[in-house]
């Protein structure tokens, strides 16, 4: 695995950690970006990841759904860069 695979893992699955660890009123506070909930944070690395992995199987993006659940969507964003990344 190359040096970038392993960072880029690194921080996904601290991220993750993260996520899994916020409570579910927590999801409408404010986060450090101005104007932003800690669910727009979530959603908007989920949609990065989702990109991204669509990019490297070859395959259209299903982005973050708004009514989505944050953590599910979060979970299936984090498995498909967990497929598509080499270990």
């Amino acid at each position: 695995m190359s040096e970038g695979t392993d960072r880029l893992i690194t921080m996904l699955t601290a991220f993750d950690a993260r996520v899994q660890a916020a409570k579910g009123g927590n999801w409408s506070r404010p986060a450090p970006c101005d104007g932003w909930t800690a669910r727009d944070v979530v959603d908007h690395v989920a949609n990065n990841v989702l990109n991204v992995t669509a990019g490297l199987s070859g395959s259209a993006p299903q982005p973050v759904g708004a009514d989505e659940d944050i953590v599910g969507a979060w979970d299936r964003a984090f498995s498909a860069a967990k497929t598509v990344l080499p270990t």
